[in-house]
């Protein structure tokens, strides 16, 4: 559902781009949702490979793991709370 979400917000942004105009007032809100999803998925993804490269590259300390796996969590906790706003 999300992979299609995100195909036809792309398709409507390279319309919108192509035709050299703004998207409409409604749409205006769904750009900004679907940034902020797609920030939260990058600091997820992210928060997830610091959390492998520490797990493997340090001695195992939580104090080390811990934080990367909660920013893990609030990112994908945003991906997925965001996912029901946007069209």
């Amino acid at each position: 559902m999300d992979r299609l979400k995100f195909s036809a917000w792309r398709e409507r942004n390279r319309r919108w781009r192509k035709e050299g105009r703004e998207p409409p007032p409604e749409y205006e809100r769904d750009n900004r949702l679907w940034y902020i999803r797609l920030g939260a998925l990058a600091l997820c993804a992210a928060a997830l490979v610091g959390a492998f490269w520490a797990t493997f590259s340090t001695p195992i300390h939580f104090a080390v793991i811990i934080p990367f796996y909660i920013v893990a969590l609030i990112g994908a906790g945003t991906w997925g709370i965001l996912s029901e706003h946007v069209r």
